[in-house]
């Protein structure tokens, strides 16, 4: 049972929140994206993301795909970010800090990269220009609402969008958003964003068989309604430490 790789307290009411969904069909966690902590088989417990979604297969019965990220690096970037920031290009994901006021300070070679822009096409812009057209519209407004309330909607959180990259063309993609300051005091917005269009497309295939869990890059698992994991990839033996036969 998928319960063996959370924590203590989590596993406890795990059995219950599936009977709920079950019962209700409310979801609360399926088709979104959380933070939360995961568990090895030693023990230790290590912060993670981790994004559920609901998939059917050729029997129409319900699997639950879960992809599992290891933040443990995230953070460690972050914080390498703060000492350092020179070193933002050395990070492998896309990384932009953006002012108060959402123009681009930075964003690293994994950025440009994933975008098809050059540093000179972005540096100073607004960051909606990498977003599509239906939240381009509204960003400014969310910006100044911040300002204004101090309420955090997308910050210190992780969320499922889309990006638009130079040539119009959008992508599923996860974003994380971390406020910190500079030396004047100036709120920065920090980005990590992670292109998750294989993920995308391995949960559209994942009931055709066991040899797309096995290649998925990130852990991936497959749970029946009950819990029971079906499918654990090589990723997933990696990451926790245990074997798929475990």
């Amino acid at each position: 049972n998928i319960k063996m790789l959370q924590p203590e307290e989590i596993a406890k009411e795990h059995d219950r929140y599936l009977k709920r969904y079950a019962d209700t069909g409310v979801k609360t966690v399926i088709g979104s994206t959380r933070r939360s902590e995961a568990r090895r088989k030693d023990g230790q417990l290590f912060p993670v993301e981790l994004s559920i979604l609901e998939v059917k297969t050729d029997g129409n019965e319900s699997v639950f795909v879960g992809f599992v990220r290891s933040l443990v690096t995230d953070l460690q970037q972050a914080e390498t970010f703060e000492s350092n920031k020179q070193m933002v290009d050395l990070l492998p994901i896309p990384f932009l800090a953006i002012t108060a006021d959402g123009r681009v300070e930075k964003i690293n070679r994994a950025g440009l990269e994933q975008f098809g822009y050059t540093a000179k096409e972005v540096i100073g812009q607004n960051v909606k220009m990498l977003t599509p057209d239906e939240i381009a519209v509204n960003h400014d407004g969310f910006l100044k609402r911040y300002q204004e309330t101090g309420k955090k909607h997308v910050i210190d959180t992780v969320r499922d969008v889309h990006a638009k990259r130079k040539d119009g063309s959008l992508f599923p993609a996860q974003i994380a958003v971390k406020e910190t300051t500079d030396e004047l005091g100036n709120s920065i917005f920090f980005g990590f964003l992670r292109d998750v269009s294989g993920e995308v497309a391995a949960a559209d295939q994942v009931a055709i068989g066991g040899a797309v869990t096995s290649m998925s890059l990130v852990p991936l698992l497959v749970l029946d309604d009950t819990g029971k994991i079906l499918r654990f990839s090589e990723s997933a033996e990696s990451t926790f430490g245990h074997k798929a036969d475990e």
